[in-house]
């Protein structure tokens, strides 16, 4: 997927399209999210972020913003000894 959305430089929508499938699926599967972030990932997602405008800056940004919300929580609930409808009610 990074190399589709690499190779599509020039079509906004098939680069849109292919950081939603990476979020959708790097949201729902560990080991495809340590995959993702040790080739790179997540520089590619913080560069379009930065460079590109439109459709693609803001899945760029919906995508930075749903992996750090994802570690937020996480970290919270391996440090905390609260139930974890609260944390979800403290993050949002």
């Amino acid at each position: 997927m990074i190399e589709y959305i690499r190779g599509n430089e020039d079509d906004e929508t098939l680069q849109a399209l292919g950081i939603v499938v990476i979020r959708m699926l790097v949201g729902n599967d560990a080991s495809l999210k340590q995959l993702f972030l040790a080739h790179g990932g997540m520089n590619l997602i913080m560069a379009l972020h930065q460079y590109k405008e439109g459709i693609v800056k803001e899945q760029a940004a919906h995508t930075m913003f749903t992996f750090r919300r994802g570690q937020f929580i996480r970290k919270l609930r391996f440090r905390r000894k609260v139930p974890n409808d609260v944390i979800c009610f403290q993050c949002t």
